[in-house]
């Protein structure tokens, strides 16, 4: 094998490698593989290589993929330059341009227990989860912190209840755990409480609890104020269209206008413009029907608005926002609720993007 034509980039924790591999170092025929490395020495291929690989026949790059020239573009973006040359001989390189949102993907060390529905939420490079439920559907009380940077987990206190399917966001240097599950004979009991963590002396502090139980919601963060959309407030899961907001400076709550729609369950807050958009979720009792239903709240006017639906229904998703668009990503697309409590999920694998300027997906 034959390796070389390195770019190395150091993000203030780990070093990342781009370099040309290829099986025979006289054919001069490469593709681009990636490496990472905590130290600079000891470096782990990425299972996935190569990232690169040589263009299609008859492409100008066809014969080999060379000499990577990588730059980190803001922490947000990789941007690479690199040779290629086309098939026959001689060397008639030519430049090539390429970008990735991450250098690949890596397996990172692993926590230390399976969880689901645990809550969590991140200051700066650290993500801090509490409770969630183990691999017996057990509620636990344990909490951690993940430091992306040096890829490690500590311990941190025990949360002071069990608790899982609730909510967080982080303001300020501090987190804010919100309501959530535990159960009581077999059925889901929801939480009023909340809870500010301080990372700086690993403690808890109770705080105001919120109008009614609620887990299962959506939350989102608009100028150091909480705000917290849907979600389940009884034993047995409801049509919930009510929204609420919580202030920590003033440790107070206070009621929104309620949605248009029901969600009980699984829905996603994204802001843009300083408007709020809330996408999906479940809109019956339990988990039984996802939604496509879409609406916007408006904080400076107090109202809602309903916009195009989505073209796949989608609960839990993982969502953000980029260049003002609004990402989501899978989510349960239906639930068979004939097999047992909790159903069984039926994602989709799908990617859909909603643009708030033109009201389309």
């Amino acid at each position: 094998p034959s390796i070389g034509f390195t770019s190395v980039i150091f993000d203030g924790a780990r070093f990342h490698m781009w370099y040309a591999g290829g099986k025979d170092p006289d054919d001069h025929i490469y593709d681009i593989g990636y490496a990472i490395s905590t130290d600079g020495s000891d470096w782990d291929k990425y299972t996935g290589n190569p990232v690169m690989k040589k263009g299609p026949g008859g492409s100008w790059d066809n014969r080999s993929v060379f000499a990577p020239n990588v730059i980190d573009s803001a922490g947000v973006k990789y941007k690479m330059w690199y040779n290629g040359r086309p098939p026959g001989g001689g060397w008639g390189v030519k430049f090539g341009y390429a970008e990735t949102y991450e250098p690949a993907w890596m397996e990172l060390t692993p926590m230390d227990i399976r969880l689901g529905e645990a809550i969590s939420a991140s200051i700066d490079s650290v993500i801090y989860v509490f409770g969630g439920s183990d691999a017996q559907l057990n509620e636990v009380s344990s909490a951690r912190a993940f430091d992306t940077r040096a890829n490690s987990w500590s311990m941190l206190a025990d949360i002071p209840y069990k608790v899982s399917y609730g909510h967080a966001e982080a303001i300020n240097g501090k987190v804010y755990v919100l309501g959530g599950w535990y159960t009581v004979n077999g059925e889901p009991v929801t939480r009023a409480s909340t809870l500010e963590y301080d990372p700086s002396g690993d403690s808890y502090l109770e705080k105001a609890p919120s109008p009614e139980p609620n887990g299962t919601a959506a939350t989102c963060i608009l100028e150091d104020t909480i705000y917290i959309f849907g979600g389940t407030s009884t034993p047995t899961p409801q049509n919930q269209n009510k929204a609420w907001y919580y202030v920590p400076d003033t440790d107070s709550w206070g009621a929104l206008p309620g949605m248009i729609h029901g969600r009980p369950g699984g829905a996603s807050a994204e802001i843009i413009d300083r408007k709020i958009y809330v996408m999906g979720g479940t809109e019956e009792a339990g988990w039984s029907n996802p939604t496509t239903s879409v609406e916007v709240y408006d904080p400076t006017l107090g109202t809602w608005s309903e916009l195009a639906d989505m073209p796949v229904p989608a609960a839990y998703p993982a969502s953000t926002v980029y260049d003002n668009k609004i990402l989501l990503f899978g989510g349960d697309s239906s639930v068979n609720i004939d097999q047992g409590h909790y159903g069984i999920s039926i994602g989709t694998d799908l990617v859909q993007s909603y643009d708030p300027a033109s009201d389309t997906w």
